[in-house]
């Protein structure tokens, strides 16, 4: 387990001025460890610093495993994204269905003369995202007759 301490004190910005590159590193100390993050532009670097050291005035601990503060870490617990996307809701993904979903098109456009066509039901499919079968199920759209 981490421990948190609130022994933080943050530095000036240091500028390292390569051939091709600048670099700027944001430089803290937490708990007799320091700490530095290298930025490519001065305002990012900057932007940076400023919220380590409100952090570090608003009296939060900061961790001695990451050197930041404890309120920007995640939980562990969390889902990554990918993992929300593919999980299926508490009923699984279920059906999903419109009833006389009907866009208006003209009579010209339509195959039986009416000014609406009528479609097709949209089913999303029970597969996982992990596998080489789609997520969603959904007709092919019809073929265009004449323009």
């Amino acid at each position: 387990m981490e421990q948190a301490t609130c022994n933080v004190r943050v530095h000036k910005t240091r500028v390292y001025k390569g051939k091709k590159v600048t670099t700027y590193y944001v430089r803290w100390k937490v708990a007799d460890q320091e700490w530095q993050d290298p930025f490519r532009n001065a305002a990012q670097a900057d932007s940076f610093r400023s919220a380590l050291l409100t952090a570090a005035r608003k009296g939060e601990a900061f961790s001695t495993g990451t050197g930041r503060p404890a309120a920007w870490q995640r939980n562990a617990s969390e889902m990554t994204w990918y993992e929300f996307a593919c999980a299926p809701g508490s009923d699984g993904w279920g059906e999903l269905e419109f009833q006389n979903a009907a866009p208006g098109a003209g009579r010209e456009w339509t195959d039986d003369g009416d000014h609406r066509e009528r479609r097709q039901r949209i089913m999303r499919s029970t597969a996982t995202c992990t596998g080489r079968t789609a997520c969603t199920d959904r007709p092919r759209a019809p073929q265009l007759n004449a323009l």
